[in-house]
């Protein structure tokens, strides 16, 4: 009964760790910036009539903005935006996919609305937006990164993880080369050697001429 239990337990722990693993290869490996990263900050993208709106919440946390096209890919534009953060030391790349006309030389707008209590509200325009409640930003022509960075908790978890499962891996494949006993060849038994007395080639005419 009690090695039963002990095996139970075992199973359990190894599933639990299993688990563990996969969750950590799931996780991304930058900040998604929906809230649930390692700055928090939770970004809302919306793309109308040539313009890209961010909503970037809570409010307060950005400082500076740096935005450049990325028109390398074959099918479709990328804005790339690196936020600089209060709390954060480095800025956080985010690559978002154009739905619209947006090109080179546009520029960039804060909204000053009372509205937006819990967010700080961009735009990013080739038109020139009046209002009152609006007012253009300077901003960085040229990113840290073209791409995002994995945050490092998450880089260092997917790296324990990838190093266990290499590991395990190499374990079992030692484990299932190996040949049991019972399996191997018996050796070959050393041929048999019939030890006989020499004899001397004098004593051995003797013997023959002798011999009846």
């Amino acid at each position: 009964m009690t090695d039963t239990k002990s095996k139970w337990v075992f199973a359990l722990i190894l599933l639990s760790s299993l688990s563990h693993a996969d969750s950590d290869m799931t996780k991304p490996l930058y900040d998604p910036l929906d809230g649930t990263g390692s700055t928090g900050v939770r970004i809302e993208v919306m793309n109308w009539v040539g313009n890209v709106e961010l909503h970037i919440s809570p409010k307060g946390l950005l400082r500076d903005l740096a935005l450049k096209l990325d028109m390398d890919q074959d099918d479709y534009p990328v804005l790339v935006v690196g936020y600089k953060f209060s709390k954060e030391p480095k800025p956080v790349i985010q690559r978002i996919r154009l739905e619209n006309e947006l090109k080179t030389g546009f520029k960039v707008f804060r909204s000053n609305s009372a509205e937006n209590s819990s967010s700080d509200e961009i735009i990013i325009s080739n038109n020139s937006l009046v209002d009152e409640e609006i007012t253009e930003i300077p901003f960085d022509p040229e990113p840290i990164a073209m791409f995002p960075a994995p945050a490092p908790e998450q880089k260092k978890a997917r790296k324990r993880t990838l190093a266990k499962n290499h590991k395990e891996k190499k374990n079992k494949n030692s484990a299932s080369n190996r040949v049991p006993a019972s399996s191997l060849p018996a050796e070959p038994e050393p041929p048999i050697v019939s030890e006989l007395p020499t004899v001397d080639a004098d004593d051995a005419h003797t013997i023959l001429t002798n011999t009846p």
